[in-house]
């Protein structure tokens, strides 16, 4: 080989070893933005929901233990949440995280818990006058939603406060 051919070799090889990079640089980045992305669609439409939540047949409070964190590569068989109604891509499955119930300042309140329509439900009773929920993401952030019930007339009315979020 001479040094024109072993000079042309070697540009080549260096033009195919920069594209391999570039096009793994990209991939992951396209990574990456998909996983911020369905990150703070998850955060957002499970704040939603916590502060939409409502009181049904005026006694039952929607009790769900775990609610979807984030996401991780993985060929699983968890790739749609039906609470954030978040859909995702081939190859990524969810992360689930435990919600913690503070009920009147108590974490082992006794509550009764009620299945109705497949779905898990706390009587509140006259004896609760606070929930607490904190709600973790994969982030490090998480935020907790305090919901204060009033008894007026066997009615329950109720106010929501958000007391923190952090980012």
């Amino acid at each position: 080989m001479t040094e024109v051919e072993m000079l042309v070799l070697s540009i080549v090889f260096f033009v195919v070893t920069l594209s391999f990079f570039v096009f793994i640089l990209i991939v992951l980045k396209n990574r990456k933005r998909y996983f911020e992305t369905i990150l703070s669609e998850i955060e957002y439409k499970t704040k939603e929901y916590f502060m939409g939540i409502g009181i049904e047949d005026d006694r039952l409070f929607p009790f769900d233990k775990e609610v979807v964190a984030g996401i991780t590569r993985k060929f699983n068989k968890i790739d749609y949440d039906e609470l954030t109604n978040i859909k995702l891509k081939k190859g990524y499955t969810f992360i689930k995280q435990r919600v913690i119930f503070i009920v009147n300042n108590e974490l082992n309140y006794p509550f009764e818990i009620v299945n109705k329509n497949n779905k898990e439900y706390m009587v509140i009773d006259d004896s609760i006058k606070q929930i607490e929920i904190l709600v973790s993401s994969y982030r490090p952030s998480h935020y907790m939603l305090k919901y204060t019930f009033t008894h007026e007339n066997n009615r329950i009315a109720y106010e929501v406060e958000e007391v923190k979020y952090d980012e």
